[in-house]
């Protein structure tokens, strides 16, 4: 079986040779230059392994936190840290001592993956008491783990593991809320830290849950840094005493806990939810699909069939999954009277896309198709989207998508207001935005992306306004960056050393990954767009 991993390689020396000997041996690897793009793809991939530098540990850390368990094999260039490595629970088999035999790397991480692989049947006492925690993790298993190492002090990288069933009502000298915060004593291994940990208590944002009308919530998750105010809708159907708690949409894992806690606000635990509603593929809220299925046990995935397929493949049992197609002619009907009719949008922008109208209020739930972005500032649950800010959307994320027949039976559903996955809602206006869309041909050009003196013309006026505009030890990590793929001398792009049709792409990127003020970041965007110039970074 094909093992799959993701190389951290900062100094862009390692990918070539591990590339080599992982292609050559039919496994995969994904390679990132730094932690920003690292983080991005193990949201998307959860690969088995993550090959990174000693040095970058604290990195390793931030990603178990955020919900990624992947096993590590860190790269060491003499025997300092070996100590230090094991002193936190891994094993030999986690060291990669550079410069590196290739037969020992394959052969300690095939030795990792199959103690990985056969972990709830028996344990290796060399595999490590943190890698057993982190392959626990990800086979999301409940199971108590007891640790023992005789009469000695019991020590993490000498002790004895055996698995033990777990009851829920057991009782334990101490808590975690969650697994973030059992790591975090990793990290910091403090008596205070823990105490914190076991006493401190998280109360729901009060911004983040907003009340839109009777049994109707929106839960905001406001990024101050960035374009995409993200929305997961609660919406709760009543009749007598009976109801059915319905959730449109979902976030990633650094989300989860926001979610999770304004709907308990409501409706007092997530066991209550009877559905989720997801219309789009978004890779990056796998983990809290697992999350929610795992905390609802009585909880069904409502989705298309192309997008039930992925589903499946990630893990989510297929009794847990109502396909929308099963509904006759695209109608549930619920037992409190409510209605929702689910109409397909297929490629706008995934195969499976699809939107839900609720047929009394005529209130129509999205993912991404009426999206917008939308500065921290302008949001608001109240606040109808701006039509410029949905057309530059649009425009990024549906290049080459079109589909009059979907977004015809829209308009025909006549909805009143209509609630996207990222960005304010619309709440005026819709027929105009319907016709627009529907008439809306993309005009980028090839050829302008292939125009060298256009581009970098248009790069070199962009980073002349953000000279004025952006603060200059910023300004300058920019222009760092930036020398990595061309020629900068005072703000003025000269040539490339990539091939130029990458170039908008690479500029965008390294410009998202300073964090600037978002004006600005959008102002570049809305140029590329205007400029005629695709790019699909954000």
């Amino acid at each position: 079986m094909a093992i799959k991993f993701i190389l951290l390689d900062k100094e862009r020396k390692l990918f070539p040779i591990f590339g080599d000997i992982l292609d050559i041996t039919g496994h995969k690897l994904m390679v990132a230059l730094d932690e920003t793009k690292a983080m991005d793809l193990l949201n998307t991939v959860r690969p088995d392994f993550i090959i990174l530098n000693y040095r970058d540990i604290n990195f390793f850390w931030d990603v178990i936190q955020n919900g990624i368990f992947s096993l590590p094999l860190f790269l060491l260039e003499d025997y300092e840290h070996v100590d230090k490595i094991k002193e936190l629970g891994f094993s030999d088999f986690n060291i990669i001592t550079i410069p590196f035999n290739p037969l020992e790397f394959l052969n300690k991480s095939a030795k990792l993956y199959n103690m990985y692989k056969e972990i709830e049947d028996k344990i290796s006492g060399s595999f490590g008491i943190t890698n057993i925690l982190i392959s626990l993790l990800a086979k999301r298993v409940s199971v108590g783990a007891l640790l023992t190492s005789g009469d000695r002090t019991c020590e993490v990288e000498d002790v004895n593991v055996s698995l033990i069933p777990y009851e829920a009502d057991v009782k334990l000298n101490t808590y975690f809320k969650n697994n973030q915060e059992f790591f975090a004593v990793f990290v910091s291994p403090t008596p205070e830290s823990v105490q914190e940990v076991v006493q401190e208590e998280v109360a729901p944002s009060i911004e983040a849950l907003f009340s839109v009308a009777d049994d109707f919530f929106l839960i905001g998750l406001v990024d101050k840094d960035g374009l995409l105010q993200r929305n997961v809708y609660l919406r709760i159907y009543r009749k007598g005493d009976g109801s059915i708690p319905v959730l449109f949409n979902l976030a990633p894992n650094q989300n989860f806990p926001t979610i999770k806690e304004s709907i308990e606000k409501v409706l007092g635990g997530l066991e209550q939810l009877k559905a989720l509603v997801l219309m789009d593929n978004l890779p990056e809220n796998t983990q809290s699909i697992l999350n929610m299925l795992s905390l609802s046990p009585k909880l069904y995935v409502i989705t298309s069939f192309p997008i039930a397929l992925s589903l499946i493949f990630l893990g989510v049992p297929e009794k847990r999954i109502k396909l929308i197609e099963s509904f006759p002619d695209g109608l549930l009907n619920l037992e409190t009277g409510n209605a929702l009719r689910f109409i397909k949008t297929p490629f706008l922008p995934d195969k499976g896309s699809f939107v839900v109208m609720e047929e009394g209020r005529k209130i129509l739930f999205s993912s991404k198709l009426f999206s917008s972005y939308c500065l921290s500032e302008d949001y608001s649950p109240t606040k109808s989207a701006n039509m410029n800010m949905i057309m530059l959307y649009h425009t990024v994320n549906f290049l080459g998508y079109e589909n009059p027949t979907a977004l015809s039976l829209i308009r025909l559903s006549n909805p009143t207001a209509i609630y996207p996955a990222f960005g304010n809602p619309i709440l005026e206006n819709i027929d105009e935005l319907l016709d627009t869309i529907s008439k809306y041909k993309a005009t980028f050009n090839q050829a302008n992306l292939e125009d060298e003196p256009l581009v970098l013309g248009l790069v070199s006026g962009i980073l002349f306004e953000l000279e004025k505009e952006m603060p200059r030890e910023k300004y300058e990590s920019l222009l760092d960056s930036l020398s990595e793929y061309a020629d900068v001398e005072g703000g003025v792009v000269s040539k490339v050393f990539v091939d130029i049709r990458r170039f908008p792409e690479l500029f965008l990127y390294v410009l998202h990954s300073i964090k600037p003020p978002p004006r600005i970041l959008l102002s570049a965007l809305y140029k590329f767009v205007k400029a005629e110039i695709p790019v699909f970074t954000i």
